[in-house]
């Protein structure tokens, strides 16, 4: 077993305990405090950053699990944009000093000593070989300031070093001006490259040769991003990943190589269902170097973790002046599961009826002037078709739960949207004269080995609010009406009756004044040139 840092041994051995446990016991890793509890960025969201009059929605993060609390020699890797990994090793004074010059530190002589200071540190590669399983993870990390620990006679120097990898940086990355990206697709690419991505297509760019998987195209029922709430330029870039994945269904996942993947429920329930196949198979490669040490992989076991019923609340707007009506258009689907498995067996895992999920979204249900929630929009079809997209992508990301350890460093893992971590674990094993170890030739006894655990994402892990927006009613494609329907832009000069003028209203500002808010000849509402048809007509 070894672990490196920017091509640096680091320290393992300690076979009596003797400085884990001083540590723990007046240092302990338990009680230090190396990262905030939330990225200061992610309340960027809060403020008006716009500039204008006009009210502004926090982009809420999801609401992620608490972090375990951190074990020297270990490496936690959680999924999102908004959360990092963090390692916690040791080094010698001297084996600092190596690693301070490998990341483009510099060195200076205190007291006689040629020690670590000052510079531009950067960056390094971690690597774990794990000798027992033969495998090794690799994965660049970023060194925060070591803290240093005396112990025994107090002129043993020992540091404590704090890595993340970049998602930590993202805290300090905006995504540049973002206000005029009308597709969800350009907007992933351009968050992707902000964020500093050498795959800035995160997953939607059909390369030759691009895995067939990441190739998850986004339904067009997800609409485009609402220029106001998710166009946010300038904003934080982590908080705007997480922010689209979740309006679209999706999670981020970034790998150990630094790919960022926009996953969505389907591709991960591929991937977990890829991983159990090779690994329940006795004679496979994976089952034989991946051997569980405790927990297992449940058969997508349900219980309570889905809301009888997800609803969708859309803000209503008049669609012929843009102007709100201060309610909501609600879409409820129900989330129960009719289907079967092969077995026949039925595991929707719902809860009780009268529970529900409610989600905000930006997207407008349009309404005639005169008309009114809980009627039916003049886009109802685009509305039902976004709250059926949004339910279901919240169905397929409640499928999995699971908290897995493996013996030794497990690569082969598939990361995915369902997994809340990867934790590696380092750490001395009892001796061969114990009573737990007594055969010389356990390749465990008195050595140094590994365990990787895996957990699943908590069921309730969500956001309540999401920023699409969708074609206004009266331009919608939905019916053939629409297409002849009167603009300011492009007026009608249909010859109309004081009657079918909508007299009586408080009309917008009439920007033509040789128009009028009303009917043409086929009925359409729009902007219209009024002249009299006959003597007893008025032109209103």
């Amino acid at each position: 077993m070894s672990i490196h840092y920017a091509g640096i041994p680091l320290l393992l051995g300690d076979p009596n305990r003797e400085l884990v446990d001083h540590i723990e016991r007046v240092l302990s890793t338990t009680d230090m405090r190396l990262w905030g509890n939330e990225p200061v960025a992610a309340q960027a969201g809060n403020f008006n950053t716009v500039g204008d009059s006009a009210p502004r929605i926090g982009l809420p993060l999801p609401n992620w699990p608490a972090p375990p609390r951190m074990k020297l020699n270990t490496l936690w890797w959680p999924t999102g944009a908004t959360r990092w990994a963090r390692g916690l090793f040791l080094a010698s004074a001297d084996q600092l000093e190596k690693i301070w010059q490998a990341i483009n530190g510099d060195t200076a002589t205190i007291k006689g000593v040629l020690s670590p200071y000052g510079g531009q540190p950067t960056g390094g590669d971690l690597v774990i070989r794990d000798d027992n399983s033969k495998h090794d993870i690799t994965t660049k990390m970023y060194l925060l300031p070591p803290r240093p620990i005396t112990y025994g006679d107090g002129k043993q120097a020992v540091y404590l070093l704090p890595l993340v990898d970049e998602r930590y940086l993202w805290q300090f990355r905006d995504a540049g001006d973002i206000s005029n990206v009308p597709t969800w697709d350009e907007l992933s690419v351009a968050l992707g490259y902000a964020a500093g991505s050498e795959n800035p297509s995160l997953g939607f760019d059909p390369t030759e040769g691009a895995d067939p998987l990441a190739l998850d195209t986004i339904s067009a029922d997800y609409g485009f991003p609402d220029p106001k709430e998710m166009l946010r330029s300038y904003e934080n870039v982590a908080v705007l990943l997480d922010a689209m994945a979740y309006s679209l269904g999706r999670r981020i996942v970034v790998d150990l190589d630094g790919t960022i993947d926009l996953m969505s429920g389907k591709q991960s329930a591929k991937l977990l269902d890829d991983w159990r196949t090779k690994t329940s198979d006795e004679k496979s490669d994976e089952y034989k170097e991946h051997k569980v040490l405790a927990g297992d992989m449940p058969l997508k076991m349900r219980a309570n973790n889905l809301p009888a019923t997800v609803r969708v609340a859309f803000p209503a707007y008049y669609d012929e002046t843009n102007k709100p009506l201060q309610k909501f258009y609600v879409a409820d689907n129900s989330t129960k599961d009719t289907t079967s498995d092969p077995d026949g067996v039925k595991r929707d895992g719902t809860q009780p009826t009268g529970s529900t999920a409610t989600i905000f979204t930006c997207a407008n249900a349009r309404y005639v002037y005169g008309d009114e929630p809980p009627t039916d929009p003049l886009n109802k079809e685009s509305v039902d078709r976004l709250a059926k997209a949004i339910t279901d992508s919240y169905i397929a990301y409640a499928g999995d739960s699971y908290d897995i350890s493996y013996c030794g460093v497990n690569n082969g893992w598939p990361l995915n949207g369902f997994d809340d971590y990867i934790w590696f674990h380092f750490g001395y094993q009892s001796a061969s004269d114990t009573p737990l170890h007594t055969n010389p030739d356990e390749p465990l006894a008195g050595d140094y080995a590994a365990f990787t655990r895996i957990a699943s994402m908590p069921a309730n892990v969500g956001v309540p609010a999401m920023y699409h927006q969708i074609e206004e009613g009266s331009s919608s494609s939905e019916s053939s009406s629409s297409e002849s329907s009167s603009s300011e832009s492009s007026s009608s000069e249909s010859c109309i009756s004081e009657t079918d003028i909508f007299s009586g209203m408080t009309l917008p500002e009439i920007v033509n004044p040789t128009h009028v808010l009303g009917k043409d000849a086929n009925g359409c509402i729009g902007w219209v040139i009024v002249r009299d048809c006959d003597e007893s007509s008025s032109s209103g």
